[in-house]
């Protein structure tokens, strides 16, 4: 293959419901912490079970991304596809819902679905809230969380 996927063995899919708080938080936080342990070759995408196209993402989720050092500010909302699907080895989602309806959606790519709280190494709820309507501290609290999650995949496909 050549062009700029020639060197990528490996990619995640990174779903939620709109695409505009908590996926695209854990895709770019996600690449940050696979590019500070060198891997290179996994690349990492996000997009939302019932989101609209081209939404921006939310001043104050924005923010609370930067303090993470991830700039949301050019992001756009993306409506997850069957392409999608089909192109990714590793499908994290925030919650049962999202792994009913993308189960329910896409039977055949049932084994790459996982939730990304899974990787949580403090807490053993299944679900990461949506922060869509919470206030900046609430925000903050669900961005920890993912970033927890975010560093323990890095490390997971960090090991030999």
């Amino acid at each position: 293959m050549n062009g700029p996927d020639a060197d990528i063995n490996f990619r995640i899919l990174v779903v939620c419901t709109g695409n505009t708080h908590r996926s695209p938080f854990a895709e770019g936080l996600l690449r940050l912490r696979l590019d500070e342990r060198e891997l290179a070759d996994i690349a990492v995408t996000s997009a939302g079970i019932t989101a609209s196209a081209g939404d921006p993402v939310p001043v104050d989720a924005v923010a609370a991304a930067a303090e993470w050092g991830v700039d949301l500010s050019s992001h756009r909302a993306r409506q997850v596809s069957a392409d999608m699907v089909r192109e990714a080895d590793l499908i994290l989602v925030m919650d049962g819902y999202h792994l009913t309806a993308l189960a329910t959606a896409f039977p055949s790519d049932r084994e790459k679905l996982h939730a990304l709280a899974l990787f949580d190494p403090a807490e053993d709820r299944t679900d990461i809230a949506d922060p869509a309507e919470m206030d900046g501290e609430r925000l903050r609290q669900v961005y920890a969380r993912i970033a927890a999650c975010a560093a323990e995949v890095a490390d997971y496909y960090a090991e030999p």
